[in-house]
Order: C-alpha cells, then structure tokens, then sequence
C-alpha cells in the first residue's frame, strides 16, 4: 500500500481499486463481444429491397457520433437508432456492406454489416440465364386446350426462341418476346409505403412466351435458345409440360383447407374436411380442382387424399332452416360434400355457392320462428353452381359451415344479447410464441411485448364482466396459427382479438411517413371492429394512425366471431419500441383495445 495511507482507508481505496478494475475488464468484456448490437440486418442476410433499406440496433458504449455508411445517425439516451440507407451491391457477387463508424471520446471504432441484395439485371458480358426467373420452375400437367405461360430471363435486346421437346426428338418452336418495363415485385412498398411511384428498378431481360396444349403427351421440357453477336447458348428448363395426364378425384384431410385462385396466389377457398373435388391438373406441390367449367382452384397436395368410386357433382333437393340460441341452421340435403364458397356482399347479406351441384328444389321449410333471417332465395346461378342468398334483418356476426354427412350445414351466428362486456366472451390472443416475431433495437422481443399486454388487456376486460378465454399466456407456446382460432371457435367466443407489435418490410423508409397503431381484419363483420379498437388505441397511445385494412391472414379469416388482429406499434422503431417496454404505457394500450370493443358492441364508432 502506499506510505502515507491509513489502514482504515486503506480498505476504502483498496474497494475503489477493485471498482476500477471490475469496470475496466467490463468495458474489455464489452468491446471484445462488439460495442454495438445490429438486430437488422442479419451477417449475410438477403433482403428483399433493392435500391435502399433499413438497419437497426443499439450502441453498448458510450459515444459521440455515429455513421452508417458516411451518413451521420441519431442515437437515443440509450444507444438506440434506426437508419435508412441506399444500397449498392456489386455486380460480381450482389454483396452490400454497411460501414459502420462510432466516434467515442478518444477513438473510433469501424466494423461491417455484410448483407446481400437482388441483382437487378443480368451482366452483357454474360453468357447465362437468371435461373430465379425460368418458368415451368416444376413440372406442370394440364388439360388439353389449355394456355401455359413460359418464361426465362438472360441479357436484353437478344433474339430468345423456345423450342418443347417431346421424347421422341421433335421440336415446336414458341416465339419469345422480351418484355418492356416490367417491374420487380414490390409488395413491400405497395402495401405499407407512401402512395407513390418507388426507384425499384425494371427487370430487363425478361423473355416470355404461350404453349398451347393441343394432344395429350407425357413429360416434355422446354429448350431456350439465345443467338447474340454471333454467338448461341441454351437453357433446359427444370420443369417439364405434361397434357391430360391428371383425372383423379380428390379429398380433402385436414380439419381446415385452403385452395388458392391460382399457383402461389392469394387463398380464396377455405373447405372442412371430407370435401370432394375433381382434380384434372397438377404441378409438383398441387393439384388444380375444376369447380365448375368456368371455374378452378389450386390446393396443396398434404391437403387430400386420392378417392375412387365417388361422384363429384349432387342435386340439391331441400333447404331447411332452423334458429338456436344464438345461431341460425341453414342445412342443403345433399349426396355427396362439394365445395362451396360464402361472401358477403354488404353487412346483412350471405352468399353461399355451392359447386357441381344442380337445383330440384322445391322445398325451403322453416323449422321455428326465426326473426334474424328475413328471407332466403336460392337459385341456379349457372351449370354445377346451386347458390342462396340469406337476408338478414341485423347485421352478420358470424358464420361458418361444415358437413353432417353428405348434408351441407351452415350455421349463421348473430349478435349477443348482452349490453356492453358482460356476459361477453373474448377470445384474446399473445401474437408470436414459439417464434418470437419482430425485434426492436435494443433486442425487444415483439412476443414479449404481445403477452404483456394482452395479460393487462385480460384483467381489464374481466374487471367489466367479460369472460376472457387466452390463447396461451406465456412466450414459448408453440401454437399453430390455425389452433388459435380453433380454440376461440371451440369456446364459442363472441370475439377475437390477437395482440401483435409491427415491423416494416425491407426497402420501406420509416422516416417518410407517420407510424403507429393499425387493425388487420378479413370478414365485412369485423370492419368495423378493427375500426373502433384503431380509434380508441390511437387516441390512448397519441400515435399516428397507420390505418385500418383487410388483410388475408389466418387468424382474422378463420374465425367464427368478430376477428382483428391489433399492431399496437412499430417495435422497430427505437422511440415507440422505449414506451412499449413501460409498464404504464402498455396498460394505455390494454385501455385502448377494452374502450374499442366496447364501443363495437354498444354501436358507438
């Protein structure tokens, strides 16, 4: 110990020395783990913008300045920041790096976050084809007389020409033609992005041509061909075309199953399980069903089962209705379970459309006094398509159907009776679980936040007399998001809510345009729910409105209530992800969720 210094302070100076030394090998400990946190983008992640994105995270240490890429970026009290930054990859290998540079008091620290990004066209000096744009990607069975769309991508302005091949050596030749202006794909900025026009930049190169299925023939695969300055390469394409090799009759396995308009398109057709269809189409993952001679749809193959010795189309003979407690039964006497489709043009009437069925109906009984439905007409809309038309004298709650047999049962559900929440049961839902959703800067996890504020939203509703069913109510459950809405189905819950944080999709700026809470619904009946909780949620939170809309996502789609699924807030974004994490701030939240379904129910939005 130095001379001078007394024992009792020697224990105080000893403590401070061991102080200082704790720190030190915590700041050690620190810089040789990093002195910053990026959350987004990942090492070597591919995103999906092209010309600029986003990075998120947090500073560890104490600085002055940061810099992204040269441009210099706001840090909160905590180290918290988001940047929007251009991105340049190289045509060698599409890399991009941000450069990041933190300036601390006495030095600065650089590192790289190394990610990559689409190439936007196809290099001149190349002889090849972007293989991402090939079309049949899979092998393809249609029927004869049918149109199928083939496609490559290679340098622009050359001659491209496809030739098919059958096994037997002969050729068809297929005129190519390049397309002009086609844009890349950005639902990103279609869907959450300003109203504008975007810089993503045009896909050149992109040839497309039309086989037409003339006779029937097993595999065949397609032959591109480019002819450029001389010089020719070709391309073999990695699906084969096959004509009226599918006729099978299929059956759907799974408790819910959806179809979709065509291959990776939207989902449309939502059936129970043991509907039958006939399949005259496939490609590696699906089958295409004909409904009707004008209609079709796509279904994944897990879905069903091969079937023989059944028929695919029935007659109609007898509609009979009968009201429960809170429910109308509106049931079709058939012979075999078709497919079918229910829409709603407007809030008090249902649309059913049956497919392959045939009209002999000459009996609609009404089995009880029912004033909820006001009329129901049915008629043959065209050939194999039987429809009826529910009237309803107070808007539609909810709906579902199934089968009882080879009887088509559909159940209309109506509202409560109850005044307010009480005796209201409420079906709330912790979006996320076993994934742990978005993340904010500070590394918040968006599953975290749900069931903290969906637990809150729970003591509220049950403090006005609610009953509230939760999904789960921890962050490792593992439901699958059909089972969330089969539990609020199976309790016969009035109304679903699934709690949820937001995040934005590559190449959006979050600097461009106010965010804040949104409402996600699917069914016309839960508009105006969605609109209600958005109204109370941002006048509890003082955040932006993002907006209301219709989203087609399981959980607001399948259930048989009222569905919404709320985006309390954007988590990435480090001044609302710092008040989601306040306990106070989340009880606001809760409030607003309560104060918007009780308005719902009273009629008040």
């Amino acid at each position: 110990w130095p001379n001078g210094v007394s024992q009792n302070n020697r224990e105080s100076v000893g403590s401070a020395a061991w102080f200082s030394v704790i720190l030190f090998l915590l700041s050690v400990s620190l810089f040789s783990q990093s002195p910053i946190k990026i959350i987004y983008p990942r090492e070597g992640q591919l995103l999906s913008a092209v010309d600029s994105s986003f990075i998120f995270g947090q500073v560890l240490i104490s600085h002055k300045k940061l810099f992204i890429n040269g441009v210099e970026t706001r840090t909160s009290n905590d180290g918290a920041f988001i940047q929007f930054l251009p991105l340049a990859a190289t045509q060698k290998d599409s890399s991009f790096n941000f450069r990041i540079e933190i300036q601390t008091r006495d030095s600065i620290v650089n590192f790289n976050r190394r990610v990559f990004v689409p190439i936007a066209s196809v290099p001149l000096d190349r002889l090849e084809f972007d293989r991402r744009f090939t079309k049949p990607s899979s092998d393809v069975d249609l029927p004869i007389g049918e149109e199928l769309e083939i496609q490559c991508r290679t340098i622009p302005g050359v001659n491209v020409v496809g030739f098919v091949m059958d096994s037997s050596g002969r050729e068809e030749e297929i005129l190519m033609n390049e397309l002009r202006g086609m844009g890349m794909d950005n639902f990103g900025v279609a869907a959450f992005g300003t109203d504008h026009a975007t810089a993503m930049p045009q896909v050149s190169g992109l040839y497309r041509g039309t086989y037409f299925l003339k006779r029937e023939h097993s595999k065949k695969r397609i032959r591109f061909r480019v002819s450029y300055e001389g010089r020719s390469f070709e391309e073999i394409s990695k699906g084969g075309i096959s004509c009226g090799q599918t006729s099978v009759v299929i059956e759907t396995t799974d408790l819910l199953n959806v179809a979709r308009v065509a291959p990776g398109n939207s989902y449309y057709y939502f059936w129970p399980r043991d509907v039958r269809a006939f399949a005259d189409g496939q490609t590696r993952e699906e089958y295409r069903i004909r409904l009707n001679k004008n209609t079709s749809a796509w279904i994944p193959k897990n879905h069903v089962k091969i079937v023989s010795g059944r028929t695919v189309n029935s007659v109609v003979r007898v509609i009979r209705i009968r009201k429960e407690e809170r429910n109308s039964l509106v049931k079709f006497t058939m012979a075999e379970n078709l497919p079918f489709q229910i829409s709603q043009p407007d809030d008090r009437t249902l649309v059913m459309k049956i497919f392959g069925a045939t009209a002999d109906i000459d009996w609609v009984r009404r089995e009880n006094e029912n004033d909820e439905i006001e009329s129901a007409r049915w008629s043959q809309l065209e050939d194999g398509i039987v429809q009826c038309t529910l009237r309803l004298s107070n808007s539609v709650w909810g709906y579902e159907a199934h089968y009882e047999g080879d009887n088509l049962v559909w159940k209309v559900r109506h509202k409560p009776k109850s005044a307010g929440l009480k005796n209201l049961k409420v079906c709330v839902d912790p979006g996320h679980g076993k994934d742990i959703g978005s993340t904010g800067p500070r590394g918040t996890q968006e599953r975290q936040m749900n069931v903290e504020i969906a637990s809150r939203l729970r003591k509220l509703l049950e403090k006005e007399g609610a009953t509230v069913v939760m999904t789960h109510a921890d962050t490792t459950d593992g439901l699958e998001l059909l089972e969330r809405t089969v539990i609020a189905n199976s309790a016969d819950c009035d109304i679903f809510v699934s709690v949820h944080n937001n995040a934005l999709p590559d190449g959006i700026n979050p600097f461009n345009q106010p965010y804040g809470p949104s409402v996600i619904y699917y069914h016309s009946q839960s508009q105006k729910l969605a609109e209600a909780i958005l109204k109370t949620l941002v006048g509890k939170t003082n955040w932006p409105n993002f907006g209301s809309m219709e989203g087609n996502i399981s959980v607001c789609r399948n259930g048989y209530m009222p569905s919404v699924l709320v985006e309390c807030g954007f988590i990435m974004l480090p001044e609302q992800e710092e008040k989601l994490r306040d306990k106070k701030f989340q009880e606001k939240i809760a409030e607003g969720i309560r104060d918007g379904i009780k308005n719902f129910v009273n009629n008040k939005n």
